[in-house]
C-alpha cells in the first residue's frame, strides 16, 4: 500500500491581455477541459534516464504548455524539485485558470514531505480542474501520505470514475479492497490496472491473492 506511482497531467494555453478577463478565464478552462488527455499512468521505472536540463532548457527557449508539462514531469522523476518548482511557477503565471501550476507545487511539497501545503496545493488543483481524473489522484495521494485512508480512498474513486484509464489509481483501490478482504472489487481493480499497467508485478500478485 505504500507504492506510489506519479502521473503526467496536461493541458494549458497561453493567456492574451486584450481579452476581458472573464471571456479569458471561461476560455482558459473551456480549452484545458478539451485538451485534458486520458492519462494511463506513468511508472517511475519508464523515466529512468531521463534528463531534466534539455527538457527545462527547450522550455526557456521557447514557451509552449506542452513541453512545459513534459519537462516538469521528467524533472520530478529525476527528483530535481527545483526544476519542477520553476516550471510550476510558469504554469501558474501563463495559465492562471488552469490547473497545472498547483498540480506540479502539490509534487514538489508531497516529494519533499511537506503534506500541509501538497494537501492546499492538490485542493486548489482539484478546484480548478473537478472533472479530471489525475487532480483527485494527486489529492488522494497526499492524503494517504496524511494516513487519511479513508479520504483518500475517496478521491481514487473519484479519479476513475472522471477517468478510467488511470491505472494507479485502480492498482491502489485494488490493495485497498484487498487488505478489507473485499476480494470480488479486488481482483475487479487489479483486472483493470492490468489494461493500462501491462504485466506489473503488483496488480498481477494482488490478482492472484484475491484469487
Amino acid at each position: 500500500l505504500g507504492v506510489l506511482f506519479w502521473l503526467l497531467g496536461c493541458a494549458t494555453v497561453s493567456t492574451d491581455k486584450k481579452i476581458d478577463p472573464q471571456a479569458l478565464d471561461e476560455r482558459l478552462k473551456q480549452k484545458a477541459k478539451s485538451m485534458n488527455m486520458t492519462v494511463h499512468g506513468v511508472l517511475e521505472s519508464d523515466y529512468k534516464g531521463a534528463q531534466c536540463a534539455p527538457a527545462v532548457a527547450k522550455v526557456n527557449s521557447n514557451w509552449n504548455w506542452s513541453d512545459a508539462v513534459n519537462a516538469a514531469n521528467i524533472c520530478f522523476k529525476a527528483r530535481d524539485f527545483n526544476s519542477v518548482e520553476a516550471l510550476a511557477n510558469q504554469l501558474a503565471v501563463h495559465d492562471t485558470s488552469t490547473p497545472w501550476g498547483p498540480y506540479f507545487f502539490s509534487q514538489v511539497a508531497l516529494g519533499r514531505g511537506q503534506l500541509d501545503r501538497a494537501l492546499w496545493m492538490a485542493e486548489l488543483s482539484v478546484k480548478r480542474a473537478p472533472e479530471f481524473g489525475v487532480t483527485h489522484y494527486l489529492k488522494g495521494q497526499v492524503l494517504w501520505a496524511r494516513e487519511e485512508y479513508k479520504s483518500a480512498t475517496v478521491e481514487f474513486e473519484k479519479a476513475i470514475s472522471f477517468d478510467e484509464g488511470l491505472g494507479p489509481a485502480h492498482l491502489l483501490l485494488g490493495q485497498v479492497y484487498l487488505r478489507d478482504q473485499d476480494y470480488v472489487r479486488a481482483a475487479e481493480q487489479f483486472s483493470e490496472a492490468l489494461k493500462y499497467l501491462h504485466d506489473n508485478i503488483f496488480a498481477l500478485n494482488g490478482q492472484a491473492e484475491s484469487a
